[in-house]
């Protein structure tokens, strides 16, 4: 029988150190939920396969060591919600029959697998419930790759993935992907991206191949109701995005500067999605509500690329001769007051290529009319003299 030790510490007037053993048959002689000690799990042998009957709660550390598999096969209660971490270390397999609720740290440098048959944590109506939810700092390490699966019974509709707390990604072993059934959902998350396209997002849900091909929403979720979503993403890699979907008042935060000259950073499309409180995006995913409105707060250099491609043609409009901002707001970043407190004014202190391209600085023809508009008023004030 495979076992798996769990190391813990007591701290009295001295520290008394102790393991115990728990194999498959005794695992469910503990109650890990209602526990405040720290506790260390650490699998044994090439293949530890456990039927948690418990949630796991508390301060508990889970540790999965290389060359380990570590099956959590209770189709309800596998879900872990921990203040402590959960780290899987290189060439070691975890697979949650549940759905993977944190509120400490992850680190996986190993394949994390979860489906979403265990886990109602911030359920979304009565028809949906959360294949992954990370409320702390999780960072896939660069021999990571990451799974989440339908149910069993196929039922897409009991499936969201909120990925909220901060993201660290520094996948850098080919055809290693962080891969999602269903729709991602950016619930105020902090992105940090070290690797190029590897998070595919509704690869069940809309046969998504790729990162450039993925939909991606922009949506809080708390007590079955959506709302705003602030998400912050920078980028140190290039990257492709298919489409971005943000819920009314959300904001985009790119910090893009420590991007390479050689890298851009893409959205293929940014759209507003008219969410139903209690429904899966799903119900309503291709129902834009046209008086939604996005803040982009914007990190460039003078040689950041960075495009959103349908920005200029469904962001901004004619007025009075002028070409403006149209459900948007952008706001630059201040290096001063290290803030993005700048009002960004198209045509002024940034500029929006015809093809959705972004800059600090003016496109080539845009110079030319600049220059043209010089050399009239030049013409004018020699006519005057």
């Amino acid at each position: 029988m495979k076992k798996l030790t769990i190391l813990t510490s007591i701290l009295a007037s001295s520290v008394l150190s102790f393991a115990i053993e728990i194999t498959s048959d005794n695992v469910n002689d503990y109650n890990f939920s209602s526990t405040s000690q720290d506790f260390t799990f650490v699998p044994t042998g090439s293949s530890t396969q456990i039927d948690a009957s418990t949630v796991w709660k508390s301060k508990k550390q889970l540790i999965v060591e290389s060359g380990t598999t570590v099956n959590f096969t209770h189709w309800q209660t596998s879900s872990i919600y921990a203040e402590g971490n959960v780290t899987i270390k290189e060439n070691a397999t975890v697979y949650f029959n549940g759905g993977l609720i944190n509120t400490g740290n992850i680190s996986v440098n190993g394949l994390l697998k979860t489906n979403s048959h265990g886990g109602a944590w911030n359920q979304i109506g009565n028809d949906s419930y959360p294949a992954f939810t990370n409320v702390g700092t999780l960072t896939f390490g660069a021999n990571s790759s990451f799974l989440s699966e339908y149910l069993p019974d196929g039922n897409k509709f009991k499936m969201v993935n909120l990925i909220g707390g901060t993201v660290n990604v520094a996948i850098s072993k080919e055809n290693n992907y962080i891969k999602f059934a269903d729709y991602v959902v950016f619930n105020n998350t902090k992105l940090t991206l070290n690797s190029s396209n590897v998070i595919i997002s509704g690869y069940g849900r809309n046969s998504a191949q790729t990162q450039a091909d993925s939909i991606f929403i922009l949506a809080n979720c708390a007590n079955n109701v959506w709302s705003k979503s602030d998400v912050t993403i920078t980028a140190n890699k290039a990257n492709e995005f298919g489409t971005f979907k943000f819920y009314d008042g959300s904001s985009l935060t790119l910090d893009l500067v420590g991007l390479s000259n050689e890298d851009s950073f893409i959205i293929n499309t940014l759209e507003s999605i008219a969410l139903v409180e209690g429904k899966h995006p799903q119900s309503n995913i291709n129902t834009i509500n046209p008086d939604a409105v996005i803040t982009l707060n914007l990190k460039l250099n003078e040689d950041s690329k960075l495009q959103i491609g349908n920005l200029y043609n469904d962001f901004t409009k004619e007025e009075n001769g002028e070409r403006i901002l149209s459900n948007l707001a952008v706001n630059l970043y201040n290096e001063d007051t290290k803030a993005y407190d700048i009002a960004g004014i198209l045509g002024e202190n940034f500029f929006i290529s015809a093809d959705g391209w972004i800059s600090s600085v003016p496109e080539p023809a845009e110079w030319a009319m600049i220059f043209g508009a010089l050399a009239l008023g030049f013409v004018a004030y020699r006519r005057r003299k």
